[in-house]
C-alpha cells in the first residue's frame, strides 16, 4: 500500500500507476497534484 499526502511531485505518479497495474503494490492512494497551480486574483 501506498499513500502519498505530501506537497509536490514526491512520488513519480506514472511509475506509481504502472507498479499499481503491474501488481507490484496493492492499493495506491493520492491526494496530491505534481504541478500546483497558482489561483487568479
Amino acid at each position: 500500500m501506498v499513500i502519498n499526502t505530501s506537497r509536490g511531485a514526491l512520488i513519480d505518479s506514472q511509475a506509481a500507476i504502472d507498479a499499481l497495474k503491474n501488481q507490484k503494490i496493492g492499493s495506491l492512494g493520492m491526494d496530491v497534484y505534481e504541478k500546483r497551480t497558482r489561483p487568479v486574483l
